[in-house]
């Protein structure tokens, strides 16, 4: 897939994501044969007439983030043209676009993604002791993991692991650790050029993917 990047923000009522996510599927359906995978029904995808991918879009309440061939994003944009839309926004060379707390940028027809402003507003100082301010960091450390990250997933693991009555003193210190780590590092993923046709892919799962407290995995993909 020969792809442009683009970001779209869809409806102006953000509280309506459930009725826009209907709407918008339904519409993707019929125009461009648009379908949702079976892991994620947010994520839709497509085909063209050689059976290759021609687009992919993430859906999260009234926004949209995708990439796609110029025939798709066409396509894509003429669709629409029949909602309230802001339309595309096509991620260009030197330009930084933001979707859900994460920035990418293209540099020399290289696609970087980074979430330094994200980082820079999660609290390290004066962070209260409770079963309260853990889940919201763990939450927030797991999120970075997953977008950016995945270097630090499997020191992320543990303390997502941990049950709210569990968080004793030794899990806020780890949290602390990881909160310096990222903090401290000037970090941004480089998304790689892949080409459709030749690429294959290769699963494996170590710590970092455990869904047990043995540390063992149970995959549901």
């Amino acid at each position: 897939m020969d792809a442009d990047i683009l970001f779209e923000s869809r409806t102006p009522l953000p509280e309506s994501g459930v009725h826009w996510f209907e709407t918008y599927v339904s519409s993707r359906n019929d125009v461009l044969r648009m379908k949702s995978a079976g892991t994620d029904p947010c994520l839709l995808f497509c085909f063209n007439e050689k059976e290759t991918l021609d687009g992919l879009v993430c859906l999260y309440v009234d926004d949209s983030f995708g990439a796609g061939s110029e025939h798709f994003l066409t396509e894509e944009d003429k669709a629409s043209k029949a909602f309230t839309s802001k339309g595309q926004n096509l991620l260009k060379d030197a330009m930084e676009i933001t979707f859900n707390e994460q920035h990418f940028k293209m540099e020399n027809g290289n696609v970087f993604a980074h979430q330094k402003a994200y980082i820079n507003c999660m609290p390290t100082e004066n962070v209260p002791r409770n079963s309260s301010s853990f889940m919201s960091r763990r939450e927030q450390v797991a999120y970075v993991s997953n977008c950016t990250r995945q270097v630090i997933a499997c020191a992320v693991n543990k303390p997502s692991q941990d049950k709210e009555t569990e968080a004793v003193d030794p899990d806020f210190k780890r949290l602390d650790d990881i909160f310096s780590r990222i903090k401290a590092e000037d970090f941004r993923l480089r998304c790689g050029n892949v080409d459709i046709d030749t690429s294959g892919i290769n699963f494996f799962a170590d710590a970092s993917l455990a869904t047990s407290m043995d540390l063992s995995s149970q995959l549901a993909t």
